[in-house]
């Protein structure tokens, strides 16, 4: 869908309706690609699931490794982090393991990564307080400033780390949503007054707390407020659709016009 598509809706729509469709989905998280394909993570098992909650596709960690990130942007590959041994595996789309790796990260403490177009992927590093971005070999090719040098940060880390075709987001419970370039170069920060981040897509970032979802074109700044039940944690957009998670059911949502 075109950026000019997808503004005009973001104007012209105002509330959700009813919702069209629920399927039971028990998962600690719900996780969604560009192409709408779900996927529920629960303990050490991620699974791909159709709209009618069927399970398609499966994968687990091999115990006691539990999944603590997960990262879909990307369809061909598929990233599951185990932070407690560092372990990152790489699954392609029909849930194969690409590689099963125990990664250093320079040594240093890491508690979220996430797939790059570029090839390898990002990873903010908690000590430093910085992002990396490291290719298939391991080999360090970006990194971004020091966040310290950002005036909105708060000294806070990361809850989720996104890559789109523009733009490189991270979500932090303080300081709000930080927005990179493909190049790890800083370019502003979104504040998000308690909202957190939850998904992100080309220019648009989905923003959820207690009862609201907001939903923002970064670059003209439009935004969208919706009003949905206080139980929902996670909320992403698809087309002229949003999809709820609650922690035991999914919920899709037509985004209807004035």
């Amino acid at each position: 869908m075109s950026r000019t598509i997808i503004l005009f809706l973001l104007v012209t729509i105002s509330y959700c309706s009813v919702a069209q469709d629920s399927v039971k989905a028990v998962a600690d998280e719900l996780h969604m690609n560009i192409n709408g394909r779900l996927y529920l993570v629960y303990e050490s098992e991620i699974s791909e699931i159709d709209r009618l909650g069927n399970e398609i596709l499966k994968y687990t960690l091999s115990p006691p490794d539990v999944i603590d990130y997960c990262d879909v942007s990307n369809p061909l590959e598929i990233i599951v982090y185990n932070r407690s041994r560092n372990r990152v595996c790489i699954l392609d789309d029909k849930l194969n393991p690409i590689s099963d790796n125990i990664s250093f990260f320079r040594n240093e403490d890491v508690n979220i990564v996430c797939s790059s177009s570029y090839g390898g992927m990002w990873y903010f590093g908690n000590d430093s307080r910085q992002f990396f971005h490291y290719d298939n070999k391991g080999v360090m090719k970006l990194k971004s400033q020091l966040l310290f040098g950002i005036q909105e940060y708060k000294n806070d880390l990361p809850d989720m780390l996104i890559e789109t075709k523009e733009y490189l987001f991270a979500g932090f419970p303080e300081s709000g949503v930080m927005v990179f370039d493909r190049n790890a170069q800083f370019i502003k920060t979104i504040k998000c007054d308690d909202y957190r981040l939850s998904y992100a897509q080309g220019r648009y970032v989905v923003l959820v707390k207690k009862g609201k979802v907001k939903i923002i074109e970064i670059e003209s700044g439009v935004e969208n407020n919706f009003d949905v039940p206080e139980s929902i944690k996670q909320a992403f957009i698809n087309n002229s659709e949003l999809v709820l998670f609650n922690g035991e059911k999914i919920f899709f949502k037509k985004m209807n016009k004035n």
